[in-house]
């Protein structure tokens, strides 16, 4: 588990990755990959969100990243704690740990932690076999499954009300 990096050419790569499958800046998946809708962004920072991510992504590697997409990377994280907003977890982690790694002070103030000033959170796969963009300014979490059955493992986990 990794929680922020100063490595920028990591970052750079995952960044990359999240900007080659969807547009951030208009807040959507590029066209010709099919989404879902999965709620609403505060979503994202329950444990049953990355329970459900868990049981629908076993059938990749693994491994996947979260990267802090809005405020920018560079101008914002960067320049003030000299960190980049990339975490990196594997479906073994705890969603308790995951949670708490996502809450974690960069520097200065838990009120910049990316579960607290993420604007536009991307989660992408190591193997590229899903992504995931959560924004806050539309209150949306669309998720990309490349396999049709990962994706309706991920809905129906996370639709669960035993899933808190």
């Amino acid at each position: 588990m990794i929680i922020y990096s100063k490595d920028r050419t990591r970052f750079e790569a995952v960044e990359l990755a999240v900007r080659k499958a969807c547009d951030v800046e208009r807040r959507e998946l590029i066209s010709g990959r099919t989404s879902e809708s999965a709620g609403d962004f505060n979503v994202l920072f329950t444990k049953r969100f990355f329970r459900a991510l868990h049981a629908a992504a076993s059938c990749g590697d693994g491994a996947y990243q979260i990267v802090c997409l809005d405020p920018d990377p560079i101008q914002y994280f960067h320049a003030h704690f000299g960190i980049y907003p990339i975490c990196e977890f594997r479906i073994t982690d705890d969603p308790a740990d995951i949670l708490r790694g996502l809450g974690r002070d960069p520097g200065g103030s838990l009120a910049d932690a990316i579960s607290s000033r993420g604007d536009a959170v991307a989660l992408i796969s190591t193997d590229s076999s899903w992504l995931i963009l959560a924004t806050r300014d539309d209150d949306s979490l669309r998720v990309h499954f490349k396999s049709e059955s990962a994706a309706a493992t991920f809905l129906e986990h996370l639709e669960r009300s035993d899933h808190k």
